[in-house]
């Protein structure tokens, strides 16, 4: 039997992400690989999800959920505040509030961010912590790190009070159990805060709110309803005119209040019964706000791919765009192809998954489709990516946005950075978060998978908004694709690391490295030229010219440098000496000497890094360098420094 025609389900509830479609879009039958419009949408998506200044609007609007002492007490008490709740309660939120307020009362206790992506990352980034500070972490998605994480509370408890430390969770309600039996004092329920105060916070329009209460049937349905869904309520009532009428309002703000499972029942089940009208129905919810024309097009690739039942022989054959639009009426604007409802819309694809699931392997091909080279033009592109991103977020399917980047990656530049938006924005989703960079993971320590996809991966990892979430994750993925026997893999690697130094403390990068360097030979070699690359660039340059680097209190600088020096190869270690004593020579007057005797403190280890050093700053190594006068006088240091210098033998 055709997929798109199977049996009726019963239906469930619906979870849809929040997308802002743009205008326009027809299928790309000639143009060439143009998709800078794509590439932004991403970028918008990605900026939105990682945009500090948003998060701080929701923390000025909110209203605090109930019992904020008695949370605030477990976090003073136990350093630890374990957050539970259901999908659809804000409860990511009102993690922050939490955090955000607790900090706030807290002076020399800064707020940070907390992204480790298993329990194990999670306790060895709490020993790397250098200052008190209350940390957040969301893994109200991702029930298995909440479950694994229970069984490690008292570990984390004694880290955190070593530290001088708290923790904030927002924990999947499915792991509140085990959570609760490790450490009662610390979990709590999420409590709902007034649904009226949500939307009276939003807007101006009391005399409208006031009026709406007047209705006891809407009033007792408003007071089930929490954040996520009072928000949208707050939103329509702000836009109304001043004469707008109360009963005519209650009737346009019931279906913002309800789960609309039943309307898409009674559609995709009742009203839209053909193969061609579902795949049109379908197309119209994944590219909505693209033209009729893109939609009819995309439309008939996923009747293709479905199967050939109510496939058309010959396009003379064929309804008109009029005639296929207005069979989906009253659902679909028959002139626009969008939603007259858009949450419908929205909702459409998280519900034909969830409810048929034969259906599943004709999108994933028709997506495999569409994504290809040369099949979508770049306006069509942008609507789509977005709404994939809300899609798998929605049904928690991470192979979606996964495996569809694998099938656009390719030998193009535009097709591998369009690749990595979309690894980025699915990876740092919190719903599906975890299971991208899990398959990062997979795919960066595996040379079969295709050098285009690797270098998509590198871009992803290298990305700001990745390395500074998860920089132990990015180094590590990173590391691996440093080793990769495809060249460019490696040049990939080498741009991406320099592009996550740009984004991270100057201490975090030089640890990792020092790690690199003290593994072997080849790793060092590969560390040394990655050194030499990130000291070229100009923002990673501005960013390590600082006092910390000078004094290099934790040892991380004489750490890297001395694995260098016993590791790498002399004319690797050339390069770096040379680029590091230019990064050295431009750096605050009172820290330049102090930064080139960082080499021969690392060089005194025994005859052969006194010798490597030796060699990379003589005359004969040094003859022919471009280098500027400061480099020099600094080389100079260095060579009276190392006919002083004595090992023990």
């Amino acid at each position: 039997m055709n997929g798109l025609l199977d049996a009726k389900v019963p239906t469930g509830n619906v979870v849809h992400g929040d997308v802002r479609a743009g205008d326009g879009g027809t299928i790309n039958m000639a143009a060439g690989d143009q998709i800078f419009l794509s590439i932004e949408a991403l970028r918008r998506r990605i900026r939105f999800l990682s945009d500090p200044q948003r998060l701080d609007g929701e923390m000025a609007s909110i209203v605090p959920p109930p019992d904020l002492d008695a949370h605030l007490r477990s976090l003073r008490e136990t350093r630890l505040l374990i957050l539970s709740g259901g999908p659809q309660t804000g409860l990511s939120t009102a993690a922050r509030h939490r955090w955000k307020t607790f900090a706030d009362a807290s002076p020399g206790l800064d707020a940070e961010d907390f992204f480790p992506s298993g329990r194990d990352e999670l306790l060895d980034e709490l020993d790397r912590l250098r200052k008190p500070c209350v940390l957040l972490l969301d893994i109200s998605h991702d029930r298995e790190f909440g479950a694994t994480l229970a069984e490690s509370l008292p570990q984390v408890q004694a880290a955190l009070r070593e530290q001088d430390c708290r923790l904030v969770i927002a924990l999947h309600e499915g792991a509140s159990q085990e959570m609760r039996r490790a450490m009662p004092s610390a979990v709590h329920r999420l409590g709902r805060p007034d649904p009226v105060a949500v939307i009276a916070r939003r807007t101006r329009r009391d005399d409208l709110v006031l009026r709406l209460l007047d209705n006891e049937e809407f009033a007792n349905e408003l007071a089930t309803v929490w954040p996520p869904r009072a928000v949208p309520l707050a939103a329509f009532i702000e836009e109304c005119p001043p004469d707008y009428d109360p009963n005519r309002l209650v009737e346009d703000l019931r279906p913002l209040l309800r789960d609309h499972s039943a309307e898409l029942k009674k559609l995709v089940e009742d009203t839209v019964t053909t193969v061609g009208a579902r795949a049109l129905l379908i197309a119209a919810g994944a590219l909505q706000g693209a033209g009729r024309d893109a939609i009819v097009f995309a439309a008939g690739d996923l009747t293709s791919v479905a199967g050939p039942e109510g496939h058309p022989t010959s396009p003379f054959e064929g309804p008109s765009l009029d005639q296929q639009f207005g069979a989906l009426r009253p659902s679909i604007d028959p002139d626009s192809g969008r939603f007259l409802r858009p949450y419908d819309g929205d909702a459409l694809l998280p519900y034909v998954w969830e409810q048929f699931p034969s259906w599943r392997t004709p999108i994933r091909a028709w997506l495999d489709l569409l994504l290809g080279s040369r099949r979508l033009d770049d306006d069509a592109l942008s609507v789509l990516l977005p709404r994939l991103l809300s899609f798998a977020a929605a049904t928690g399917a991470a192979d979606l946005v996964t495996q569809r980047a694998a099938v656009i990656a390719d030998r193009t530049r535009a097709r591998r950075e369009l690749a990595a938006g979309l690894l980025l924005a699915g990876s740092i989703d919190a719903a599906i978060g975890p299971q991208v960079r899990r398959q990062l993971r997979l795919w960066a320590y595996h040379d079969a998978v295709p050098s285009a996809l690797l270098r998509s991966v590198a871009l992803a990892c290298g990305a700001p908004e990745y390395a500074s979430r998860f920089p132990r994750s990015a180094f590590t993925r990173l590391r691996h694709l440093l080793s990769s026997k495809d060249e460019s893999v490696r040049a990939t690697a080498v741009e991406a690391t320099v592009s996550a130094a740009r984004s991270l403390p100057p201490q975090a990068t030089l640890e990792y490295l020092g790690e690199w360097a003290g593994r072997d030979a080849e790793t060092a070699e590969r560390t040394a030229i990655l050194l030499t690359a990130a000291l070229a660039d100009v923002e990673v340059r501005r960013r390590w010219v600082g006092d910390w680097l000078a004094r290099d209190p934790h040892g991380a600088v004489v750490a890297l440098w001395r694995s260098i020096f016993v590791n790498a190869g002399p004319g690797t270690v050339r390069d770096a000496v040379a680029a590091w004593l230019e990064f050295s020579a431009v750096a605050p007057p009172g820290h330049r000497a102090m930064l080139a005797d960082r080499l021969s403190i690392a060089a005194t280890v025994n005859f052969w890094t006194l010798g490597q050093l030796s060699q990379s700053v003589g005359e004969h190594a040094w003859a022919g360098r471009p280098a500027s006068p400061g480099a020099s006088v600094l080389r100079q240091r260095l060579a009276d420094h190392l006919d002083q210098a004595k090992v023990a033998l």
